[in-house]
């Protein structure tokens, strides 16, 4: 196994729970009920893939992932720039989900099916 995939996993975890703490603050600043409630059904897909990978790196490692602080930075008023501004990281995000797609085919299934 990769000595680098508990590493990539620890980094994915950390991102992923930013996400979700993020989407959380974006939440609140949005005045229509049906946006609001779009934005918090990311915060929730952001926390599942959090705890997807947290027991995945439980799983390889037998402990927790070490996380540093989450710092959430102030979201601004246009709410257009905002969504825009999240384009880049998302799809960062999704080439990470392929990089650790690529290390999922390596592990044994067992591993797979205990953390889903």
């Amino acid at each position: 196994m990769c000595n680098s995939l508990p590493r990539l996993i620890a980094e994915y975890y950390g991102d992923e729970l930013h996400d979700y703490y993020y989407y959380k603050e974006l939440a609140k600043k949005i005045s229509d009920e049906d946006t609001k409630k779009i934005v918090q059904e990311f915060a929730c897909d952001e926390w599942e893939h959090a705890k997807l990978l947290k027991n995945y790196y439980i799983c390889l490692t037998g402990t927790m992932p070490m996380v540093s602080s989450i710092m959430i930075e102030p979201i601004k008023d246009d709410l257009e720039e905002v969504y825009m501004g999240r384009i880049l990281p998302e799809t960062s995000d999704l080439k990470n989900g392929k990089i650790f797609t690529f290390h999922q085919k390596t592990l044994n299934f067992e591993i797979l099916r205990l953390i889903t």
